[in-house]
């Protein structure tokens, strides 16, 4: 605490002491932390200095300390001693509302404030910024929207990675420092080491947070966090029947319990064996919505059919050309009941 703080809050203990001289006393620490006494110190402009207020306009300077941090952000403070001079280079807030220079001991600040600073010091703090756009998610390529800084993302198993080519930062490129904070489990923060560009996800269930830090380009892209939310994918039940006709074929499988996200990873295959009539099952013509999705052989992945694992009836016309402008046609239904 600087010469002037002293003597002002020397003053208030004064001025409070004399109207409580009959109470025992307490310690300094107890004092200060006294909601009467944060008041008059701060209406008395005893208060750190915020450099950058107009960058986090919700942030207030108090006694040693800057309050009105968000629970759902992180925050990066620069401090600068009485000359003007940095102190300490990059600093993260922790969850108690102190500061470590590692980001993996980042957390979300439960009080609300950062604590421990000060009053002659001034500081910059900074805020993480949602990324935004879209990510791939593999082994299976799909693609998810960021809304609001935060993806929801289906796949059973815990060998999922995440790839950021498709969001504003287009790449982990300079993002020295990642960690993930969890949300939904408890747990400390720990640092993520990517691999090949992507970093890996938890598993079903888990919501965490991942937060990025470019030292080299720090402020104020440089510090952003994304939201991952692993959905739990539900349970479907999938039933396969082939209209008898000509050709007369069986299906496999006929039926299959699985959940949408394998169907998304292992989309399912349909094989047809028997045929006659003249046909050649390997050359069948596959439509599904007026479209024709599959020209033979004889086995189909229907990853290709658009929708076809959502619950309902999918139903798919087989066709086959038997030549001089004649055709047979059959259909194969595929029920997905959740």
């Amino acid at each position: 605490m600087g010469k002037k703080p002293f003597f002002a809050v020397a003053s208030i203990i004064l001025f409070l002491g004399l109207g409580l001289a009959c109470v025992p006393p307490v310690d300094i620490d107890s004092f200060l932390s006294d909601p009467r006494v944060q008041e008059q110190v701060e209406a008395g402009n005893i208060t750190v200095t915020l450099n950058n207020p107009g960058d986090v306009p919700h942030l207030s300077a108090g006694f040693e300390r800057i309050f009105g941090l968000l629970p759902n952000r992180y925050y990066r403070v620069e401090e600068f001693n009485d000359l003007g001079a940095p102190v300490g280079g990059n600093m993260f807030v922790t969850s108690a509302g102190g500061r470590a220079t590692n980001l993996n001991q980042i957390g979300r600040v439960s009080g609300g404030a950062i604590t421990g600073l000060d009053n002659e010091f001034s500081y910059s703090v900074w805020e993480t910024q949602p990324l935004s756009g879209t990510v791939t998610y593999y082994p299976a390529g799909n693609t998810a929207d960021i809304i609001d800084g935060a993806v929801s993302i289906s796949g059973s198993g815990t060998n999922l990675e995440l790839d950021f080519s498709l969001s504003d930062i287009s790449s982990l490129a300079g993002y020295s420092s990642i960690v993930k904070v969890p949300i939904s489990s408890v747990g400390a923060t720990e640092t993520v080491i990517p691999s090949g560009g992507r970093i890996g996800l938890e598993g079903p269930g888990i919501v965490t947070d991942y937060v990025l830090f470019n030292p080299t380009n720090p402020t104020p892209n440089g510090f952003r966090v994304l939201r991952v939310n692993r959905v739990e994918s539900p349970q479907v039940r999938i039933t396969v029947s082939y209209t008898s006709g000509d050709p007369a074929a069986t299906v496999t499988p006929n039926t299959l319990s699985t959940t949408q996200a394998a169907l998304q990873t292992a989309p399912l295959l349909i094989t047809l064996t028997g045929g006659g009539g003249g046909v050649n099952l390997g050359s069948t013509q596959w439509w599904y919505n007026g479209q024709q999705v599959h020209t033979g052989p004889s086995s189909f992945s229907m990853g290709t059919a658009g929708n076809y694992d959502l619950p309902g009836q999918h139903i798919f016309t087989l066709r086959w050309d038997l030549g001089g402008g004649q055709f047979v046609t059959s259909l194969l239904t595929v029920t997905v009941t959740p």
